[in-house]
């Protein structure tokens, strides 16, 4: 799938307890009412700090010449 840097898995639970696949998104919506940001704010990241830490990491992972087969490093 060739996907870097942000991305979101979609999956579901069967029944009978099976991970299922359902779609891989390589541009998953970041706004604020959204999943990915209402998750983060459950466990007490605030949007702002959410989306500060997304872009340091894009910055950081594309100014050190990090092996870009991989996700950056945290």
């Amino acid at each position: 799938m060739n996907i870097r840097g942000l991305g979101r898995i979609d999956v579901r639970l069967t029944p009978a307890g099976e991970v299922v696949v359902i779609e891989a998104n390589p541009n998953p919506s970041l706004a604020k009412e959204d999943d990915f940001a209402q998750a983060a704010a459950q466990v007490g990241i605030a949007y702002e700090a959410l989306i500060q830490k997304i872009l340091e990491n894009a910055l950081r992972w594309n100014s050190d010449g990090a092996d870009r087969r991989g996700p950056p490093a945290n």
